[in-house]
């Protein structure tokens, strides 16, 4: 039609006339089918759920044990060290895991949950249709290397939290496999929990009841919820995977504190005792969070704007102050008694003295999984990000690393990160 609006009347009509012809002629049934081809493929949940978890941790056994409970085929795969030795033994003395949640939580009390098969070796997941992560970032890129041989066709993995650009390491990790599977995140990490004795006791001080979730494609979201759901709780959807990228978590807190706690530090300081970490947080603190927040927002704009999908993460005042509305970030966590007593990651010298510990996860997970990973995202989004660069670049002199050069993500330890770049992402469509 815009070819020949410029024709004269006499062709149009007769090319309308033509159309028309030719649609009389077309069966219904052949019309829908050639509109079905361009429809997304519906993506549903299994059935039945056999899940996969992987890890020996303290959230990993504390699925180990509930999963089962609730009547899910569960089998765990743990290739840390002696976990799986020692879950084993604890499981065959009192016949399953035992964990204890807090009075305020459901389920509340014991409960005791029997996984079908412990193993360090990594084929106990083939039978999966579900495998479970519920490990910090850095654990991401072992485990699903470990993995990749034994998933099977239509198989979704989900993790938990699954910040970390999850899903794009996931995909390059697993290449022409991933094609056919499904990766969700799960947020917020459903447990607080502490393990007692491996393989036989943890402790549940919380159970989270709400959850989002984000997947990879997007159109299996109703079949993410659907597992979610009988797997942790009452689940909706966040929107597309970035958003979860994006959430401002320990990423858009601890390093920012960690700056102005220690930013006149040098060696041969040291300390009496670590200082408290929430409870000193101040006016600078608050100005270093919002401004991360701030350009993690600007991100959000400009893939909202050129890739036209759903990526809203909170800011961090709406994270943390949803209850207190007149505070800002740093009163909320220097006021609230949830936070009290807890003391910056520091170690203790044969002196008595303290220095800080920059081999600590605040630095060794939230920078190159978090700070590094939103550089790189707004490199690609052509996003200036001063603050993020203040802070990457004063914990990289102490961290003994190099991810910025210059202000750019260019340094010889980024291919260490999960930032876009380090898994072969150079443009902001591959994330569409």
């Amino acid at each position: 039609v815009r070819g020949l609006k410029h024709t004269h009347t006499h062709n149009t009509n007769k090319m309308f006339r033509y159309v028309g012809i030719v649609y009389k002629q077309s069966s219904l049934k052949h019309i829908r089918a050639f509109s079905a081809s361009f429809a997304p493929k519906k993506i549903t949940a299994p059935k039945e759920l056999v899940v996969g978890v992987i890890g020996g941790g303290h959230a990993s056994q504390t699925c180990a044990s509930l999963f089962p409970w609730k009547g899910l085929r569960t089998r765990v795969f743990s290739a840390f060290g002696k976990e799986a030795e020692l879950m084993n033994a604890g499981i065959k003395e009192q016949g399953g895991i035992i964990c204890n949640f807090a009075s305020h939580n459901d389920p509340k009390g014991e409960i005791k949950g029997k996984p079908e098969i412990v193993s360090s070796d990594p084929s106990v997941i083939s039978e999966c249709n579900v495998v479970v992560l519920p490990l910090p970032s850095f654990a991401y890129k072992d485990s699903l290397n470990q993995i990749k041989a034994h998933l099977k066709p239509g198989t979704f993995i989900a993790a938990t939290p699954g910040q970390g650009g999850f899903d794009y390491l996931a995909r390059d990790i697993l290449g022409e496999k991933s094609k056919d599977m499904v990766i969700f995140s799960i947020t917020p990490m459903p447990f607080n929990c502490r393990i007692k004795e491996s393989g036989k006791y943890i402790n549940v001080q919380q159970f989270e009841r709400h959850y989002q979730v984000c997947s990879s494609p997007q159109e299996a979201t109703d079949a993410c919820i659907s597992i979610n759901d009988r797997l942790f709780g009452r689940t909706e959807p966040l929107g597309h995977f970035l958003t979860c990228t994006l959430q401002p978590l320990n990423a858009n807190i601890h390093p920012q504190h960690m700056y102005v706690l220690l930013k006149n530090w040098k060696e041969g300081d040291t300390f009496d005792q670590p200082p408290l970490f929430y409870e000193t947080m101040c006016p600078e603190t608050n100005e270093l969070m919002m401004g991360t927040s701030e350009e993690v927002q600007k991100i959000a704009a400009v893939l909202r704007t050129r890739l036209c999908i759903d990526v809203n993460p909170y800011t961090i005042w709406e994270s943390e102050c949803e209850e207190h509305l007149d505070w800002t970030v740093d009163q909320l966590f220097r006021n609230s008694p949830a936070y009290k007593g807890f003391r910056a990651p520091f170690k203790k010298l044969d002196n008595g003295k303290w220095v800080p510990d920059f081999n600590n996860r605040y630095y060794t997970e939230d920078i190159p999984y978090g700070l590094c990973v939103w550089k790189g995202l707004a490199e690609l989004c052509l996003v200036q990000t001063p603050v993020i660069d203040k802070i990457m670049t004063w914990a990289q002199k102490h961290m003994g690393k190099e991810y910025l050069v210059n202000g750019r993500l260019v340094g010889r330890d980024v291919k260490e990160t999960s930032a876009p770049q380090a898994c072969g992402v150079t443009s902001i469509y591959q994330l569409k």
